[in-house]
């Protein structure tokens, strides 16, 4: 039986943010806060939590040495994905409100705290946001996402293969999952399980008739097919910005936004890809409250989630500290730092921390095993680290490149668009 079992206050707030698991630590990477600078460049900053000790670090300024040059450090940026590989960690797209939307790889050495960004080879995804990142052995999935130089919603599958740093974009069969961002994919064996997100009802194109799918759609990487899927009798709500995260072979999601209900979510719900069947969960405890945009992590049997951002809370949960979110939709959306997590049996009292942006700073842990476990509430505190700053001035990254093949496809996409639709225009017209 799962149990929330830890509420945890005082880390960073943040929301889009990116956080991976390396061992019994969880770094996570930039994202938005409200009141912040996201116009000036500058170093992405880099968290890291402790769930041993339960707390938090803030790891200093990078200074370059030698020939190291300082755009080899990412600019602060929210919406990108990171993703560990062997012992480092990958962080690709996302965007600042100046520079835009990024499309340059760069890598984290999880034993140095070094960046540097790789030189790869191939066919590069274009710069965007939204986007999902999962990894299988060796190579990183990038799908979906919202590319700024089309201005459109993506539904390509990139692949990044770490051993020779080629990128390479999968030509795939089948019927594919429609245009989307700020989904979860989520690598369970071979296959990649997609759900959720935001599309539009004009396909590629953002027009402010949105829509929330509610489908889980299937990738198989070995045959690089978009496999059909049977219907579910039971479905969680259509969402977007939610957290996803596998756990012995099943699919679990929390939380998340939907936009046509106007209503953030808080609820656990668990997919079979052997049944195909979904499952509310209902854990004990006092859990988070309804969210979007938070992170979420597995260390061993157990899940940490922090972060997010959500409208006015409820009169419950005034210690929650709070403040205003990034985007226009959010002027009255709250932050935190709150930390929640999920425990599996070999853990019968753990507690687990989470930091949030933009909603609360309470963390909380969930147990897998049948017996109930006391909440285990502490403080997380903060450790600023060496807050001096860098020496050097900082340089941003090259420009975003964009081979003439996406250019091209770019166009045909559009024509292709606007054909059909003058096509189903005269149709209606002549009906």
């Amino acid at each position: 039986m799962l149990r929330w079992s830890v509420h945890l206050e005082g880390g960073p707030r943040r929301v889009n943010h990116a956080a991976v698991a390396v061992g019994h630590k969880v770094y996570t990477f930039g994202g938005y806060c409200s009141g912040e600078d996201y116009e000036t460049l500058r170093q992405i900053d880099v968290h890291v939590f402790n769930t041993v000790s339960l707390r938090w670090m803030n790891l200093p300024p990078v200074r370059p040495v030698g020939h190291e040059r300082a755009r080899e450090v990412p600019y602060m940026r929210y919406g990108h994905t990171a993703v560990l590989l062997d012992e480092t960690i990958y962080l690709w797209g996302g965007r600042n409100d100046t520079e835009g939307a990024c499309n340059v790889l760069y890598a984290f050495d999880v034993n140095t705290h070094r960046w540097f960004t790789p030189r790869t080879s191939g066919t590069l995804p274009g710069a965007r946001d939204g986007h999902s990142a999962c990894v299988l052995l060796k190579a990183m999935y990038i799908f979906g996402g919202y590319e700024q130089l089309a201005d459109c919603f993506s539904n390509d599958i990139h692949k990044l293969d770490t051993t020779t740093m080629h990128w390479s974009l999968i030509d795939t069969v089948g019927i594919p999952a429609s245009w989307r961002d700020f989904h979860s994919a989520t690598i369970i064996g071979t296959k990649m399980f997609v759900f959720g997100g935001r599309g539009d009802h004009f396909g590629p194109f953002h027009s402010n008739n949105e829509i929330y799918c509610n489908k889980i759609e299937v990738f198989d990487t070995q045959t690089n097919r978009w496999l059909s899927t049977p219907p579910t009798q039971l479905l969680p709500d259509g969402r977007r910005s939610h957290s996803a995260f596998c756990y012995k072979g099943e699919l679990y999601i929390f939380g998340g936004y939907n936009a046509d209900l106007d209503q953030h979510f808080n609820d656990l719900w668990k997919f079979s890809p052997e049944a195909f069947l979904w499952t509310k969960i209902k854990p004990k405890g006092k859990g988070p409250c309804p969210r979007r945009r938070q992170c979420c992590c597995m260390v061993g049997d157990r899940i940490i989630l922090f972060g997010g951002t959500r409208a006015s809370p409820p009169a419950s949960l005034a210690p929650v500290v709070l403040s205003s979110g990034p985007a226009e939709e959010d002027a009255h959306a709250h932050l935190g730092s709150d930390l929640h997590s999920v425990v599996g049996p070999s853990h019968p009292a753990v507690d687990l921390a989470a930091g949030a942006a933009d909603l609360a700073t309470e963390p909380v842990a969930a147990d897998f095993t049948t017996e109930s476990t006391a909440a285990v509430c502490r403080r997380a505190r903060l450790w600023p680290g060496d807050r001096s700053s860098a020496s050097t001035e900082f340089v941003q990254p090259a420009p975003c490149p964009t081979s003439a093949a996406q250019h091209e496809k770019i166009k045909i996409g559009v024509w292709k668009f606007y054909f059909s639709m003058y096509f189903n225009y005269l149709i209606f017209s002549l009906a």
